[in-house]
């Protein structure tokens, strides 16, 4: 990045804060306090990391798996996945990621399960169903529709232990949502802190760079190849919030021990547009500076090397 492009990123970041404003208003309101709960959080460490291929599980036996943790939790839930895969809304891809295409509000929705042939099958079902189980014409929050998975996720790890599915398989299942989170975690330290002055005071950018530098534990040639990855980017990527931020929610929630039922109370607040009482069982009484803590270095670290797969 050449330093004529360096001083044109106020200009990149103004455009993107327009954006921002019409497509995701929480984040434009609130990117204060989305900052305050992200920029001291910890970068995982990368060791205990486990390695190897998980076991085969079939379309069949995934949707079964993901039925029964959802029939857990209400039956109407296990009844809607069912019929979701009876009206072929739920499909296998083994090329498209996980997600749902179309309107969950309109009704015009798929929900698109990146097809492994693994458990990973089995926990993006409950992921994505929850997204359609609480998103409705009220409530569209991508944080907290997100939070509500992620949480469904955790729990649903809980669910494979009691059905004696081996603690290494479940180590892989989580690393496959640690990476995402790490790699989100860091960008976010460096871009938000620099769209935050120019939103509020219209700072130049130098200034924020070295303030930047100076409060973060990234060096200053690491902060330059985030900046450098902005810049080529065509879109400001910070839409990853929802998954870092619902990740750190999720992990407060689950501090608490919640039982299924309390994953479905959240749900149904979230469904029914209850955003006090959602944030209030999910956030508590904690600081928001202070729920990062609920998340550790180690967090997607397990298996001693003994155990770990060749």
């Amino acid at each position: 990045m050449t330093r004529e492009h360096y001083f044109k990123i106020p200009a990149k970041i103004n455009n993107y804060l327009k954006q921002i404003e019409i497509q995701d208003p929480f984040l434009f309101e609130f990117m204060d306090q989305v900052y305050m709960i992200i920029k001291d959080a910890k970068i995982p460490v990368a060791t205990g990391q486990v390695h190897g291929c998980l076991p085969y599980i079939s379309v069949e036996e995934s949707i079964l798996l993901a039925a029964e943790f959802l029939g857990r939790c209400d039956e109407s839930y296990q009844h809607q996945l069912l019929k979701e895969y009876k009206e072929g809304k739920l499909q296998f891809s083994k090329t498209k990621k996980s997600s749902i295409l179309g309107s969950i509000v309109k009704g015009n929705y798929k929900i698109i399960i990146r097809k492994t042939n693994t458990i990973i099958q089995a926990q993006d079902i409950v992921h994505e169903m929850f997204h359609c189980l609480n998103l409705n014409n009220y409530i569209m929050n991508r944080v907290f529709t997100e939070t509500v998975s992620i949480i469904a996720e955790l729990m649903f790890q809980d669910f494979l232990r009691e059905k004696e599915y081996k603690e290494y398989d479940i180590s892989l299942l989580q690393q496959y949502r640690g990476l995402m989170y790490t790699d989100n975690l860091k960008y976010l330290q460096v871009m938000l802190p620099l769209f935050l002055e120019q939103k509020e005071s219209n700072k130049k950018v130098m200034d924020s760079y070295n303030s930047l530098a100076k409060k973060t534990n990234f060096s200053p040639k690491e902060i330059k190849i985030y900046l450098t990855y902005f810049w080529n980017k065509t879109n400001h990527n910070l839409d990853t919030y929802k998954y870092t931020l619902g990740y750190i929610l999720a992990k407060t929630f689950i501090n608490g021990n919640p039982t299924l039922e309390n994953l479905k109370e959240i749900n149904e607040l979230l469904h029914n547009n209850d955003i006090v009482k959602f944030q209030e069982k999910v956030i508590g009484k904690h600081k928001l500076e202070e729920l990062h803590k609920y998340v550790t270095e180690k967090d997607f670290c397990y298996q001693p090397k003994q155990y770990i797969k060749k």
